[in-house]
């Protein structure tokens, strides 16, 4: 999929906005021990695909269910950090 210049720009800063949200704003452990290894977000800014791992592969399916718990507050801290005319809806989504 091509990306123009300004949708690259926006993945990028969704990127480092929800690794510090994740870092510093999140309590539960399990979350916080993520990695967000990309953004894709729909050129409507809609929707934006997160990408993420985790060091231990066995608790990746636990951190999905945490962070599928967790998604309003976090896209509503996204709102407070980010300026856009949309905060796009999340989806998680393990990285492999």
């Amino acid at each position: 999929m091509s990306t123009t210049l300004r949708m690259s720009r926006i993945n990028k800063q969704l990127q480092r906005e929800l690794a510090l949200i994740f870092e510093t704003q999140v309590k539960k452990a399990s979350v916080k021990s993520i990695i967000i290894t990309g953004v894709e977000c729909t050129k409507d800014l809609m929707k934006a695909k997160v990408f993420f791992t985790a060091l231990e592969p066995h608790k990746r399916p636990g951190i999905l269910k945490d962070l599928n718990e967790i998604k309003p507050a976090v896209r509503s801290l996204l709102g407070q950090t980010i300026r856009l005319r949309r905060v796009p809806e999340l989806e998680f989504v393990i990285d492999t």
